[in-house]
């Protein structure tokens, strides 16, 4: 799992409380619609969401694949990465984008 990072939180309506479900453990299951196709071609993704320096994706499965949801061991993984993500600082964060282990999504500005 490589978690991608994004910055500023109110894009994906996360904040709000805009998700599917409630996992526990700072974690939110999330569909987000892929551009130009519709909710058909969405993206389900288990999202940390709780560090007050943005959110993180932490694995994400096409709505189209086989199978129903992500396995307990996907979501049981999800929550200690983003357990630990969620704690770490901005220069952590910073330090882990830098080193490849995580990816900034860039919305507009970068």
């Amino acid at each position: 799992m490589k978690p991608s990072f994004l910055k500023r939180r109110n894009h994906t309506g996360i904040a709000q409380g805009l998700y599917e479900a409630e996992l526990g453990a700072g974690l939110c299951k999330k569909r987000i619609a892929i551009f130009g196709q519709g909710k058909r071609g969405a993206t389900r993704t288990l999202v940390a969401k709780e560090s007050t320096h943005g959110i993180f994706f932490l694995v994400g499965r096409q709505k189209s694949d086989p199978g129903s949801d992500f396995s307990d061991a996907q979501v049981d993984a999800a929550k200690i990465i983003g357990a630990v993500l969620q704690k770490s600082s901005a220069e952590k964060i910073d330090d882990l984008v830098a080193d490849g282990v995580s990816k900034e999504i860039c919305h507009d500005e970068c």
